[in-house]
């Protein structure tokens, strides 16, 4: 049952990741044609951009976390695989991970649900900062998701993580 929630959470992360990714792509685009084609430019477009890169960045880091491709311990986990020791190691991994996730997920909302952060706005559009620092508790349950999940793969046998 984790497998296939967490394999819906991938899908959608991905297709947000995609969606972000041509936002930017199109709004740059935009931006240069009005520059240096037409001598205008629009106001907003490199402060979008950058946080629609910020969102982008914190969601993808989600999907790496599915694939496996999240920093880890290289040199640790291949000396352990040669002891035989590579499943309990993996699992300290993941729980170490996911611990700091839980962490960065706590701090994150409080961040973004503290006054400060909530009665700031962009620069250049009437939009609170906190939609921006809400990226960071979003991702990490995204991502605690996806570690929860390959460490149910990694403790029980493949078939039985449900």
């Amino acid at each position: 049952m984790l497998d296939r929630f967490a394999l819906m959470l991938d899908m959608a992360a991905r297709a947000i990741v995609f969606l972000l990714l041509s936002l930017i792509l199109g709004i740059v685009v935009v931006q240069i044609t009005l520059r240096y084609g037409f001598g205008g430019s629009l106001t907003w477009s490199e402060e979008l951009v950058r946080y629609l890169l910020v969102w982008l960045t914190f969601v993808g880091a989600s999907v790496a976390a599915r694939e496996g491709s999240l920093v880890g311990l290289d040199l640790l986990e291949q000396k352990a695989r040669t002891l035989g020791m590579d499943r309990p190691l993996q699992c300290v991994i993941l729980l170490l991970s996911l611990s700091f996730i839980c962490a960065i997920g706590y701090y994150g909302a409080k961040l973004a649900t503290s006054p400060g952060i909530m009665r700031q706005s962009f620069s250049t559009m009437p939009f609170s900062m906190a939609w921006v620092y809400a990226c960071i508790p979003v991702s990490a349950v995204l991502t605690g998701i996806q570690l929860l999940n390959l460490l149910a793969n990694t403790v029980l046998p493949k078939g039985n993580a449900q």
